[in-house]
């Protein structure tokens, strides 16, 4: 978490309730000050589903969660195919107009382009592991302040 303004300065890492499962991520600072987070809502080492989240605290909590998409092949599906049902490898970033938009890799045969805005995100939902938290990380690091830098 950096509170420099300029993220120069980092606290340490800190253990936080959105799961991993070792696929990419990305996070954009958005026009209203929020921060934008696509990852894959699962703990496991599936790809499914591609959700999108909000942060109006930097990261603190992140209390909007939607899928962006989220077709769940049965459990009968043997792994190698569910696998090729996959979303990855997300990159969002703003347009001027204040939309939201999301490329990913679509089922390992595509790239898929989507478009949101901050307000459909808000009227969420998510099968995902994370379901979005308000109450932030376990303990806060204190901030300590020199010369306008924050150790």
């Amino acid at each position: 978490y950096s509170r420099d303004g300029e993220g120069r300065v980092w606290t340490k890492p800190m253990p936080t309730q959105i799961p991993n499962n070792n696929g990419g991520i990305q996070v954009a600072k958005l026009q209203s000050g929020a921060l934008v987070m696509v990852f894959n809502n699962c703990q496991a080492t599936s790809r499914l589903p591609l959700d999108i989240a909000l942060s109006y605290n930097d990261g603190i909590t992140w209390p909007f969660v939607r899928s962006l998409e989220y077709i769940a092949p049965p459990k009968s599906v043997p792994l190698r195919d569910r696998q090729k049902k996959e979303q990855s490898y997300p990159s969002v970033l703003q347009a001027p107009d204040g939309l939201i938009h999301v490329a990913y890799t679509w089922r390992r045969a595509a790239i898929k382009h989507v478009v949101v805005s901050e307000a459909w995100i808000k009227q969420g939902g998510t099968d995902g592991t994370f379901k979005g938290d308000t109450h932030g990380w376990p303990s806060l690091p204190k901030k300590q302040c020199k010369q306008k830098r924050c150790l």
